[in-house]
């Protein structure tokens, strides 16, 4: 025996995603003469990076390099790059959007193997917490 049922029904329902609330934390000024780590996201915050700008200003009596990275409280380098002081004033913007990279214990902005004379930056990172 076989039997067949037919329904009018509706169409499947559509999957709307909710949306994520997104959190934004910056920091000014911050000197990337020296090698130094500065927190941009507090530790004990877990989350997903959504995008960031970073804009370094290197003045024209500058020399030397250095490297500007983004490490999460794990350890983990999130992003980097090396900037080099040419003897003229630089703004360099550096900005990133579209990302999805999971951060663990809140970011920092970490400078390395630096040699310059002077500079600073300027941060904002923007992110969702799960």
């Amino acid at each position: 025996m076989t039997v067949f049922e037919i329904l009018n029904s509706m169409p499947p329902p559509v999957s709307v995603l909710p949306a994520q609330l997104q959190s934004h934390s910056g920091i000014t000024g911050v000197n990337i003469a020296p090698n130094s780590s500065t927190i941009v996201v507090p530790a004990g915050i877990n989350g997903t990076l959504q995008g960031f700008s970073i804009t370094v200003f290197v003045s024209a009596a500058a020399t030397g390099f250095c490297v500007v990275s983004l490490v999460d409280g794990a350890g983990q380098s999130i992003w980097a790059s090396f900037f080099n002081g040419a003897a003229q004033a630089q703004s360099i913007p550096i900005t990133q959007g579209g990302l999805s990279q999971r951060f663990r214990n809140g970011l920092n902005l970490v400078v390395s193997s630096s040699s310059l004379t002077s500079g600073n930056a300027v941060v904002n990172v923007y992110y969702s917490v799960p």
